[in-house]
């Protein structure tokens, strides 16, 4: 995806740390992304806007945020999956 039309520095950042299961530093809070998750889906209902994928997104973040993971990196999202596997 890098470099493509879903290339974010977000992504770039996130994606080599869940590969290598390195989550720290922090760089960012889970509870920072839903914020802004949370007001960019408000804020598209206002607008009478579809984006079914940020609603998804925030509904994963909360998620991940009511296991715990609240001041953790985002990048913890990879664990949700991972611990599904085992």
């Amino acid at each position: 995806m890098a470099g493509g039309f879903a290339d974010s520095k977000p992504l770039q950042i996130l994606a080599p740390q869940m590969a290598r299961s390195e989550f720290e530093p922090v760089k960012w809070h889970v509870r920072t992304l839903l914020k802004d998750i949370d007001t960019a889906v408000q804020l598209s209902r206002e607008e009478g806007s579809a984006t079914p994928m940020a609603g998804l997104a925030a509904q994963l973040i909360r998620l991940q945020a009511s296991q715990g993971h609240r001041e953790d990196d985002p990048s913890t999202l990879v664990k949700m999956y991972r611990e599904q596997d085992q």
